[in-house]
């Protein structure tokens, strides 16, 4: 391969989707030569790499036996001499998210904290600080956040898998698809040791009030829209003139009408009758929904006895981390209402269509809210408040988190607090899918746009940028 080498680290499966899927890598060829290698956790990845001359890496763990260090496994020592190193990482990156967060003051993570300890363990096992002994002592002391910052980053971390890659690549840019998780550190460090320039892509628009601080070296930062761009700008103290707004880059299919199937063709397709109808029910992971099941099953229960009309369904879409879905929702699997839809290698312009034509969009604290506003499908956000509950534990205080407050406060995103809410706003949707356009398009304006189908061609442009002027 010939053209300037550029290393792209993706280091979570929906953020590589997202990265790969949208077209970016593509814009970027067209635009080349340039020697691509891709960093991601797929190994459906490499695949489509190839297509388009670029080489793939798995992103490193200890404890995968391949691809971290060509095809030969680290010797089971060595093995386990990293990841007793990468687990101390990942322990001290949590104390600083925590003390991070408690600076900031951000209440939803103080309202996190208040939950049971039941719920917080999710979060302590996804490696998540929802434990004040992540803050011990003096949890406010910015003295002591900056000591741990500037420990973290001295090169404690490096790996040398990691190292081996840069020495053999050499690459000129590196791009960070996230950059708040230890899963990153490594490529950064190693970046830093050879003064490789780093362009950051904001992986997603809670990152800036959830992960953290962000790495060291970032020489310019791309973010979705002007609300990410100000939290930026606010907690993280990054200046205007480094930050580029692109636009979100897994929402440009929907600007391609071409991408949508004719109605008839997709409900056929996908395993509905030309004539049926259907609610996009998109399930969270299990610490963020725990109301879920019982919520989908009251749904099903009127939708079989013809509550909403005849010929509605109930399409379930499991989160693609879901791993307890089966748990969860297999109760409604062969449900005479209900299509359930299995975690999976999601397809963007799949997503697209099923959200395209459905009646109603319904999920919990979760970005597909705006997806469906970026479509204009009517949406509703799940707020449950059960008494039966914990007060903190309960679905509703989510929306006390900053990025979801921001949508909710802004008035254009309804939220059901019950069974009866929720049934009414569904029933308003399938007599009128014109209902609350105006709010979905105050959604876009404040939260999605630019919605040009154009953020991938931005992101490309910033990198042969910023690679030219290495």
């Amino acid at each position: 391969m010939t053209g300037p080498r550029i290393l792209v680290v993706l280091p979570y499966a929906l953020m590589a989707r997202n990265f790969i899927q949208s077209g970016t890598l593509e814009r970027l060829a067209e635009r080349g030569p340039f020697d691509v290698t891709v960093v991601s956790p797929n190994d459906s990845d490499a695949a489509r790499a190839a297509k388009l001359g670029m080489r793939w890496q798995i992103v490193f763990h200890p404890l995968r036996l391949k691809g971290v260090d060509g095809d030969r496994a680290p010797a089971p020592l060595r093995k386990f001499s990293w990841y007793l190193r990468y687990l101390a990482g990942t322990g001290w990156r949590m104390m600083l998210v925590h003390r991070f967060n408690r600076i900031q003051g951000f209440r939803g993570f103080a309202m996190r904290l208040r939950q049971s300890w039941k719920l917080r363990w999710r979060f302590v096992a996804e490696g998540l600080p929802m434990s004040r002994i992540f803050g011990f002592p003096f949890p406010r002391s910015r003295t002591i956040y900056r000591w741990l910052y500037r420990l973290y980053y001295s090169g404690w971390q490096r790996f040398e898998p990691v190292d081996a890659l840069f020495r053999n690549f050499r690459p000129q840019l590196v791009v960070l698809g996230h950059l708040q998780t230890p899963l990153v550190t490594p490529y950064v460090l190693a970046a830093d040791s050879l003064g490789i320039p780093i362009l950051g892509v904001n992986g997603s628009w809670d990152q800036p009030t959830t992960k953290g601080p962000l790495c060291p070296g970032i020489k310019r930062l791309l973010v979705q829209n002007e609300q990410v761009r100000e939290e930026l700008r606010r907690f993280h103290d990054v200046p205007d003139e480094r930050m580029i707004t692109v636009g979100w880059t897994q929402m440009d299919p929907y600007a391609d009408r071409h991408i949508f199937l004719e109605r008839r063709t997709f409900l056929l397709q996908i395993g509905y009758r030309a004539e049926d109808r259907y609610l996009v029910f998109a399930a969270n992971p299990g610490r963020l929904g725990d109301d879920e099941p019982e919520i989908a099953a009251r749904l099903a229960e009127g939708l079989h006895a013809g509550r909403y009309g005849k010929g509605v369904r109930l399409h379930l879409r499991c989160h693609p981390n879901d791993s307890h879905w089966r748990e969860r929702f297999g109760g409604l699997d062969g449900h005479p209402a209900v299509r359930l839809e299995p975690p999976g290698d999601a397809d963007i312009v799949e997503l697209a269509n099923l959200i395209h034509h459905a009646e109603i969009v319904v999920a919990s604290a979760g970005s597909v809210n705006l997806d469906a506003a970026a479509l204009d499908t009517p949406t509703v956000g799940l707020a449950w408040d059960n008494e039966t509950v914990p007060y903190w534990d309960r679905q509703a205080r989510a929306y006390e988190i900053e990025h979801l407050a921001a949508v909710v406060g802004s008035q254009h995103l309804p939220v059901a607090r019950d069974l009866m809410e929720l049934e009414g706003m569904i029933q308003e949707a399938l007599d009128d899918r014109s209902s609350r356009a105006a709010g979905r398009q105050a959604l876009r304006a404040r939260f999605i746009e630019p919605l040009d189908g154009r953020a991938s061609a931005r992101v490309a442009a910033q990198i042969i940028d910023m690679v030219g002027k290495t």
